[in-house]
């Protein structure tokens, strides 16, 4: 089956995205739009993205949304930076949904950069890139984490 060659064809290929000073956001939209086109998208250097805004704000929503729920019955967040990613990358995907659930299985977050990937040739997305006017206050994912309850 044709088909089944190009998905084959598609999916051997992995991305890999350097996520240091790229807004999160934007850098989501990336990985998730790469992830449903069939491509496998590894993102390193997690911790390092950045989340526009005024940092006590983003801080003090990010403690209130952990003190929603139980322990017991949840919803459980991530309190690790790659997870914490992971997760803003899912918040973009069709989760409901077969492609999205299977897109989502093709991205990987990572703290730092793995050994293996360090001779692979990692990306920046330009339109996640921060520039001097969209990103004058931030906050980045490893100060989040840090601030709201994350053991190192």
């Amino acid at each position: 089956d044709s088909r089944v060659n190009t998905m084959e064809t598609k999916t051997d290929h992995t991305l890999y995205v350097d996520a240091t000073d790229a807004i999160a956001g934007r850098l989501a939209s990336y990985v998730a739009k790469q992830a449903l086109l069939g491509k496998n998208v590894a993102v390193v250097n997690a911790e390092k993205a950045l989340i526009t805004g005024k940092p006590s704000s983003i801080i003090a929503a990010e403690i209130e949304k952990r003190e929603i729920g139980s322990a017991t019955k949840g919803p459980y967040f991530p309190k690790q930076a790659d997870r914490l990613l992971r997760r803003m990358i899912r918040g973009m995907l069709p989760w409901k949904r077969t492609t999205g659930r299977e897109a989502f299985r093709r991205v990987m977050c990572y703290k730092g950069v793995p050994e293996p990937f360090k001779e692979k040739h990692i990306i920046k997305v330009p339109a996640a890139a921060r520039n001097e006017k969209s990103a004058v206050r931030h906050v980045t994912i490893e100060l989040l984490c840090a601030r709201a309850g994350a053991r190192s």
